[in-house]
């Protein structure tokens, strides 16, 4: 079955569709995550139609809402209508006016200036004009009373492997992480929530007709301003060197009006490679316990075991340093986590 031909049917027949009745040219394709998009040109018009293929009515609202509010700034691409039950197909669709651009450059200053005045805008306006919450936690009260349900799982897993030294380790660094959040909690009392994008990654901008463009607003809604910021200099800092982030966190900082925000945002970038860490731990937790792994061939699981070693030693540095824990564990001890033991 070819989904192009029943897209290009809906588009062109559909009642709700702003195509009805007129030809439509199908002119690229692509997959994302969670769902499928097409570039179409209908009459000199090019539009993107977006198939949600998992929780559609949800993230293609949340996409509709972003969109309709921002597009009006530039920030993002104009919504042309949304169809939670199109005719014809399985899942809600998003069509969306077409955005020519480029990837984001991380070693342009202008661009990464103007990236963060553009956060800056979308955390400043009216929450009123938000109607719905993002996925992620509303403060860090919430984001430990999750993370912490990890931390018990992940310890009781350690425990029961029989892996004291990293368990040891582990319950040190989770330790620290609970005097984090216990000092910091008082920073949140008045602390607003406000419309923030959700998904804050390099790979969902755009440089398009000299400004950023903000794509993917699948987690749009109203949620925790720091914790979006901070998430994007966490989950970008591969891409941001030490003077970028720290250029686009003082012009972010400078263009929004909210006392306490830099400390909050201080708050989680300490947090956030703790959640990290348990994040590989119940990953690996969840690869031993699988059938996949059981059935993999050797040189499968190699790659799995030499990845998840690596990368778990190398997140545990970075979340004791920012911590301040002197307990760590290296590649030794995470390699022997892989070994017999109960699951």
């Amino acid at each position: 079955m070819d989904p192009t031909k029943f897209i290009q049917t809906y588009l062109t027949g559909s009642p709700e569709s702003q195509f009805h009745g007129r030809e439509v040219t199908m002119v690229d394709q692509w997959e994302g995550s969670d769902n499928l998009l097409w570039l179409v040109e209908c009459q000199g018009e090019e539009a993107v139609a977006k198939l949600y293929l998992d929780a559609g009515q949800i993230r293609s609202r949340r996409e509709y809402d972003g969109q309709y509010l921002f597009s009006r700034d530039g920030l993002a691409p104009r919504p042309r209508w949304r169809e939670q039950d199109p005719p014809g197909l399985p899942r809600p669709i998003l069509v969306y006016q077409w955005m020519p651009g480029e990837p984001l450059d991380s070693e342009d200053p202008g661009q990464v200036t103007d990236l963060a005045l553009a956060v800056a805008r979308i955390h400043s306006v009216d929450a009123n004009l938000t109607r719905g919450f993002c996925p992620h936690p509303i403060n860090l009260s919430y984001s430990w009373k999750l993370l912490s349900q990890g931390v018990t799982q992940i310890d009781g897993w350690l425990s029961a492997r029989g892996a004291d030294q990293v368990q040891v380790a582990f319950a040190h660094l989770a330790g620290h992480a609970l005097t984090l959040v216990n000092r910091a909690l008082p920073l949140w009392k008045a602390a607003p929530s406000a419309p923030v994008h959700g998904d804050l990654k390099l790979e969902n901008m755009i440089h398009s007709r000299g400004r950023t463009v903000l794509l993917d607003w699948e987690q749009f809604g109203l949620g925790d301003p720091a914790l979006d910021a901070a998430t994007f200099l966490h989950v970008n800092r591969q891409e941001l060197d030490g003077a970028m982030q720290a250029r686009w966190l003082e012009t972010y900082l400078a263009a929004v009006d909210q006392p306490g925000l830099a400390e909050r945002i201080d708050v989680y970038d300490k947090l956030l490679p703790f959640q990290a860490v348990c994040f590989l731990l119940d990953g690996l937790r969840e690869t031993l316990l699988g059938d996949e792994w059981t059935q993999a061939g050797p040189e499968a699981m190699e790659a799995t075991r030499q990845f998840l070693t690596e990368t778990i030693a190398a997140s545990w540095r970075h979340a004791a340093q920012k911590l301040d824990c002197r307990e760590v564990v290296g590649e030794g001890e995470v390699a022997a986590l892989f070994g017999e033991g109960k699951n």
